[in-house]
């Protein structure tokens, strides 16, 4: 009787907020190559820029997993107080970078004061990262997301970053206009603006689905290139619907769509 060999353990199975990618995940090689080469020169904090649906916590989640054991993430989300309680937030990234640390043994202690036990182990992964001259990236996704109401819990995620420390470097999704009313400015602050899918792109994601690239290179345009607003002609192929009754329809239901 076969078994599957055991799961590798990462800090994206670590972290509790990291998302499920749906599929197919199309891979933007290039921007997270630009993002990476960015953070490798002068450039401390990317802020990632875009509108709504280009993909922006699908990318971060991609640099992420492109460095599976060297990249934090919190992934924050306004669909409840508890997806971005800073409490809870805290705790996650005392987890990941125990993890890093100790690998096993490396969820916070009940008993211990979780700001207190992430500075000490903050601590740590710099002495590590200087050791071993290694970077390690912090990913954070969905701090605009928060409601203004509770825009002190925003300052208080944003205070969890060990902005300024030598080998780290990070990765924020935007606008983040509370950035630039922070009494403690950021230097080295640059921004990265998404773009949508190629037509390559777009292919690949409509792959078994739609082969006609005349009705391909309409839906691409009418989508306006934006990963969102293709995922829901995908939806909508993968329910059912014909590809030449979608193209019909198409002008009047772009609005609702959309």
């Amino acid at each position: 009787m076969s078994t599957n060999p055991p799961e590798v353990m990462d800090l994206t199975k670590v972290a509790s907020t990291f998302p499920q990618l749906g599929m197919p995940n199309i891979r933007r090689e290039n921007m997270i190559t630009t993002i990476t080469e960015m953070l490798r020169s002068e450039t401390e904090v990317v802020i990632v820029e875009g509108p709504d649906g280009i993909g922006k916590t699908t990318l971060l989640a991609q640099f992420a997993n492109e460095f599976p054991n060297h990249a934090f993430g919190l992934f924050v989300r306004s669909s409840s107080r508890w997806a971005y309680d800073s409490g809870m937030l805290t705790r996650d990234l005392c987890d990941q970078i125990g993890w890093v640390l100790r690998k096993e043994d490396y969820r916070a202690e009940k008993d211990i004061d979780p700001a207190q036990l992430l500075a000490a182990r903050i601590f740590d992964l710099q002495r590590r990262a200087n050791q071993e001259r290694m970077t390690y990236y912090f990913v954070v996704d969905g701090l605009n997301e928060i409601p203004e109401e509770d825009c002190h819990e925003r300052e208080m995620i944003l205070k969890l970053l060990p902005f300024g420390i030598p080998r780290f470097r990070f990765v924020l999704s935007g606008p983040l206009e509370c950035l630039k009313s922070r009494p403690q400015k950021l230097r080295g602050t640059s921004p990265f603006r998404m773009v949508g899918f190629t037509f390559e792109e777009t292919r690949q994601f409509f792959d078994g689905l739609v082969e006609d690239r005349s009705a391909l290179e309409t839906i691409h345009k009418v989508s306006k290139f934006i990963p969102g607003n293709l995922a829901s002609v995908r939806r909508l192929l993968q329910a059912g619907t014909k590809v030449e009754q979608l193209l019909e329809e198409y002008p009047e239901r772009v609005p609702d769509m959309f």
